[in-house]
């Protein structure tokens, strides 16, 4: 919830006449939550409630409580239950209105929000909800006017200012977003809020060593800020820091811990010492791509058993990483296992820096018993990916449109194959494209059927999603296409990777001109049907 969130005052503003003994339970609750005491001021509140079950004040600060604690649907239940007594109180509709984005119930915390502001019109802190809620949504330009809205109504909302920061960072308007974010830090000076997006601005400009500073700058006045000690692994990281970097990006757990958590036993968690016959369990924690790209690092385990629990499209690719004994699903049971390691933790335990970064590939490979493809003889064969999956932050950073795309299909002398899987699979008949792509992605159940796809290609063009982490784990000739605030992994301004050996990176020049990234893509294709390589 938002710390200007207000509980409400005491029993003598309320609508209506709670009985008397509820009222003093009430305002005890009032007060004992003002010193802090908040388990005491909850039992208060439930009493209060007890005397009077329709006692609009008592629920919304025993669920302001509730969502403090992470009880998120008992909050939501006292909330309903005031709005319900109570159906236009803006303060009513705003509390349930942020506890619904909260739990990512986004379509119905918008029409909370927009009814509070129908009865509170111009009311900034609803004006800001309102933005947080279209954030998640990915309405970032309603997201903007809501901020500036409440920022032209209250100039000094810190986190109107903070949040409309990060919504021009995300539109790709660094810059803005910058200038911005340092003129609040003016208006709030140490606002942690305002610092940590800033940093994340400063990243997304180029300006690396800003970044670190600024996010150092947030530890100093937080030492246990999770979202600033994220933050800096992943400028550390995308500097070449790796060592202090996989440090840092151990917050992740901190900052992401309920969405990454896989198995939760912190007694059986591996610290790297020798396993000594034990059974390590190693379980993928975040996408396809950074499961891939992580798995060549259980070849490095020795003296024990390396088993492996994954998303089920990766199990028979991941079956034949060097290290792993056998394979099981996330979906299924947890087999049994003396130690336990999220897989994006293994470089740090490992101290795994530029230097020795083990990049031998291939590391994965098809199942010997896949039966493989056959692509023409007389072409250069090219596999395809335009867009990554939807269901991560800022995929259309990482899609490009097919209007924009098919120029490649132009290049004469190649093949192309699509290896474009899920929703984006139809640009190919949206855009009558039939006869110039072969489609492949009806016949690629999992990426094991991709990985027997690739190895019979000459090249995989794909922008930075799983596609190219596996043509470069299987040592195949790839070419990643990148936005201009690329992810960590592909390090600044390299063409190349220390990740894949044969891979070749081409990097938007400014944020959102993919053009130039195509044309110069279309050329060096061309210039390989030519030289015949």
């Amino acid at each position: 919830m938002s710390k200007r969130q207000r509980q409400h005052g005491s029993a003598k503003a309320s609508r209506g006449t709670p009985p008397q003994a509820a009222a003093q339970l009430y305002n005890e609750g009032v007060r004992l939550a003002g010193g802090g005491r908040l388990d005491e001021a909850a039992e208060a509140y439930r009493r209060a409630l007890e005397l009077a079950p329709e006692f609009v004040e008592a629920h919304c600060n025993l669920g302001l409580i509730e969502a403090g604690r992470q009880r998120l649907a008992e909050a939501e239940r006292h909330l309903r239950q005031a709005l319900r007594i109570r159906p236009d109180d803006p303060l009513v509709l705003n509390n349930l209105g942020q506890i619904l984005t909260r739990r990512n119930n986004t379509d119905q915390a918008e029409r909370v929000l927009r009814q509070a502001l129908r009865r509170a019109p111009g009311q900034p802190m609803l004006l800001t909800n309102l933005g947080n809620c279209l954030r998640l949504q990915e309405h970032l330009s309603e997201a903007e006017a809501a901020y500036r809205e409440a920022l032209s109504a209250a100039p000094e909302l810190e986190e109107a200012c903070a949040n409309l920061g990060g919504v021009l960072e995300q539109q790709g308007r660094a810059n803005e977003a910058i200038a911005l974010l340092e003129g609040g830090l003016a208006r709030h000076p140490g606002s942690l809020q305002i610092l940590t997006n800033l940093g994340n601005a400063q990243l997304a400009a180029g300006d690396v060593a800003a970044a670190i500073a600024t996010q150092r700058q947030v530890i100093a006045l937080a030492p246990r800020h999770a979202a600033g000690h994220w933050n800096l692994a992943l400028a550390l990281l995308l500097d070449g820091q790796l060592a202090e970097g996989w440090k840092e990006y151990e917050w992740r757990w901190a900052e992401h811990g309920q969405h990454l958590r896989v198995v939760d036993d912190e007694a059986r968690r591996w610290d790297g010492s020798p396993l000594a016959g034990r059974t390590l369990l190693l379980w993928t924690e975040q996408g396809f791509g950074d499961a891939i790209q992580f798995i060549r690092f259980a070849a490095a385990l020795q003296g024990g058993r390396v088993i492996l629990q994954c998303q089920p499209a990766l199990g028979r690719l991941l079956a034949t990483a060097p290290g792993i004994a056998e394979v099981h699903a996330l979906a299924g049971p947890t087999p049994a296992f003396d130690l336990h390691l999220p897989l994006l933790s293994l470089p740090h335990l490992l101290g795994i820096t530029l230097d020795n970064l083990p990049a031998r590939v291939p590391y994965l490979a098809p199942p010997a018993e896949h039966p493989g493809f056959d692509f023409p003889a007389d072409r250069l064969n090219v596999g395809v990916v335009w867009s990554g999956g939807d269901k991560f932050a800022r995929w259309r950073d990482k899609a490009i449109d097919m209007a924009r795309f098919k120029r490649l299909f132009e290049v004469p002398g190649c093949a192309f194959h699509s290896l474009q899987v899920g929703p984006r699979e139809k640009d190919l008949k949206v855009h009558r494209l039939g006869g110039r792509v072969q489609a492949l992605g009806g016949g690629l159940k999992d990426f094991a059927d991709t990985a027997a796809a690739i190895q019979g290609l000459d090249l995989v063009i794909s922008v930075d999603t799983a596609v190219c982490h596996l043509a470069g784990a299987l040592g195949r000739p790839v070419w990643t296409l990148l936005p201009h605030s690329a992810d960590f992994r592909w390090l600044r301004q390299r063409q190349d990777s220390p990740w894949y050996p044969g891979m070749r990176l081409f990097r938007q020049p400014v944020p959102g001109d993919w053009d130039s990234v195509l044309e110069a893509v279309r050329a060096a294709l061309a210039a390989r049907v030519t030289a015949g390589d």
